[in-house]
């Protein structure tokens, strides 16, 4: 009887490992495998299961940013943020004086500035935006700030279905 317990060998089951009282219990994650810490899953699209590039808390940003990359902001971004096919998430300790142009937008922090999103945009309970809002899909809990206008964007179309007549029959029965 081991002390600390050993792997379950059933190939079935190979998320399990079994304590010393052959309980199951969940395995620690490995990294890439779980959900982050906030609960979201990596087929979430404001993850794309690549770690986010920071701008700390200490750091102060004046000018135009972009890039090809996920971008979360902990200090203090003044200017322009252009990010089109990627997430921006301005963090608890974030603060955005910028037009934002970004795929996914969270905001935990704050923005003065207008926010355009080409999916989402997301204003947690702690998040402030102070602009305008324009996205195809809105995301805004209890407790948020948000003072200027919000306009849903048709979504782009993901496929070609459109093309297809909606009046004509799928199946001709004689």
């Amino acid at each position: 009887m081991a002390l600390f317990g050993k792997k379950n060998s059933d190939p079935e089951s190979p998320g399990l490992q079994k304590d010393a009282k052959d309980s199951p219990r969940p395995r620690k994650a490995e990294p890439g495998t779980a959900p982050y810490d906030d609960g979201r899953s990596q087929d979430d699209p404001t993850r794309k299961g690549e770690p986010l590039a920071t701008i700390g808390k200490s750091i102060h940003l004046k000018g135009e940013l972009s890039g090809e990359e996920d971008l979360e902001v902990e200090g203090t971004v003044e200017g322009d943020i252009k990010l089109p096919n990627h997430v921006l998430k301005i963090g608890a300790h974030g603060k955005v004086m910028a037009s934002v142009l970004a795929q996914c937008v969270q905001v935990i922090g704050r923005v003065s500035g207008d926010v355009n999103a080409t999916d989402r945009v997301e204003v947690e309970a702690s998040g402030v935006v102070e602009g305008d809002i324009r996205a195809p899909r809105l995301l805004v809990q209890e407790g948020a700030v948000i003072n200027g206008r919000i306009e849903m964007t048709e979504a782009k179309p993901t496929s070609s279905h459109q093309d297809t007549p909606a009046a004509q029959p799928a199946l001709k029965v004689s």
